[in-house]
């Protein structure tokens, strides 16, 4: 059966409705989409809203043992899917960062909306100048971050208000410590991010 329907004047079509109250209340399926397309609703494409949430996640491979200040830990981080839709918009409300080692450091994570040039694990955090229109800014983590149990450790920022664009669907970031840590091993650290699609 075809999804359209002919209209002819005069004559009587069956139009979907509910009967609420003795009044006709038309039953419509939502779609979404540009200009001249349409989509039909589903899990597979929702209806844009904001205050959708999602979890982003990196776990860096980072050197097991010393850094010099001001160097990058763990190479390039990549966020998948931290906006919708391409050129899309997000907003980091939580950031976490786990360590299984103690060193309480501070480290600033800074954020690029296009894949930036690629700086090695244990070398020095220098952006080329070139770059810098993409840089989006930075959350800084410091010592009253850090909530230290016996062996490991969490740092929290919360509400932190980073919003951010894509180019694409993707969110980069460099992690880069500001003072001094060594870690036991190369998966002492995971970097979370709770953030809210918004649009």
């Amino acid at each position: 059966m075809a999804d359209n329907i002919a209209i002819t004047p005069g004559s009587g079509v069956t139009i979907a409705a509910d009967d609420i109250g003795s009044a006709l209340y038309q039953r419509i399926k939502i779609s979404n989409g540009a200009d001249g397309s349409a989509t039909d609703t589903s899990t597979a494409s929702p209806l844009p809203t904001r205050g959708v949430w999602t979890t982003l996640v990196a776990a860096p491979t980072v050197t097991a043992g010393a850094y010099s200040a001001n160097d990058v830990v763990g190479g390039l981080l990549t966020f998948a899917n931290a906006v919708r839709a391409t050129g899309g918009h997000g907003m980091v409300h939580t950031l976490i960062l786990t360590d299984l080692a103690v060193n309480a450091v501070d480290l600033n994570i800074w954020f690029y909306d296009t894949l930036p040039a690629t700086i090695a694990d244990n070398a020095a955090f220098d952006i080329p100048d070139a770059e810098l229109p993409t840089l989006l800014g930075a959350i800084a983590i410091r010592s009253g971050n850090y909530l230290i149990a016996t062996d490991n450790q969490t740092a929290m920022v919360l509400n932190t208000g980073f919003a951010y664009n894509c180019t694409a669907t993707t969110l980069y970031a460099y992690i880069e410590c500001v003072a001094t840590p060594t870690y036991d091993s190369t998966a002492d650290l995971t970097l979370t991010l709770q953030v809210e699609y918004l649009d």
